[in-house]
């Protein structure tokens, strides 16, 4: 038996997308919701970035997935406030603000691992806050090496290798692909440096 829409059943049809349409467009020109475009650009997460760390003396959390999909270069250092490569704060901080707004994420992870960590978080806290003015995402400490390592290091480690010292610095491209710079690679004016802006692209 054939079906008959009236032109009033129509109508409320058309008007209901209608509204929904204009929603969606009115959520995409807000930020509200990504564009199709802005979707597909955002990599994808390897699973051992789904996860939240503890903010660096605070009660917030950090989002590595989102850290990571923000970021066009997506850096990640192991730190230490008693070490002779801690000055090395104040350069990443220098390449951070030099490079942030076109894509570079910094994340700083605190590790006692070689034995050169505050006891304390607020220890630790004032070292790259008020000492070297960080401002790019730092962690609470944790396991970088070995079988405690937390799994975000484990990933690190299975593209490239362990970290031998603090301050060793694992960029992570689009594809999840790392490479791997060593406690004695500075951060600007070098190869990581380089790296960083051949991943950012050129500027507009």
């Amino acid at each position: 038996m054939p079906v008959f829409i009236t032109a009033a059943a129509r109508f409320s049809v058309l008007s209901f997308l209608t509204l929904m349409m204009s929603a969606a467009f009115a959520q995409i020109e807000t930020g509200q919701m990504p564009s199709k475009s802005e979707a597909v650009e955002r990599p994808q997460c390897p699973a051992a970035f789904v996860q939240s760390l503890k903010k660096l003396h605070s009660k917030e959390t950090l989002d590595v997935c989102s850290l990571y999909q923000s970021s066009k270069a997506f850096l990640v250092v192991n730190t230490a406030s008693n070490c002779g490569f801690t000055g090395q704060f104040a350069d990443l901080e220098a390449l951070y603000q030099r490079y942030g707004k076109q894509g570079l994420v910094i994340l700083g992870i605190p590790s006692h691992d070689f034995k050169q960590e505050e006891k304390a978080e607020a220890d630790t806290a004032r070292v790259c806050f008020t000492n070297y003015g960080v401002t790019f995402p730092m962690a609470a400490p944790l396991p970088v090496k070995g079988d405690k390592a937390h799994p975000l290091f484990v990933y690190l480690t299975s593209q490239s290798q362990g970290p031998k010292w603090n301050f060793t610095k694992y960029l992570v491209d689009s594809a999840g692909q790392v490479t791997q710079f060593g406690s004695m690679t500075p951060p600007l004016n070098s190869r990581l440096e380089d790296a960083i802006k051949a991943l950012l692209g050129p500027t507009e």
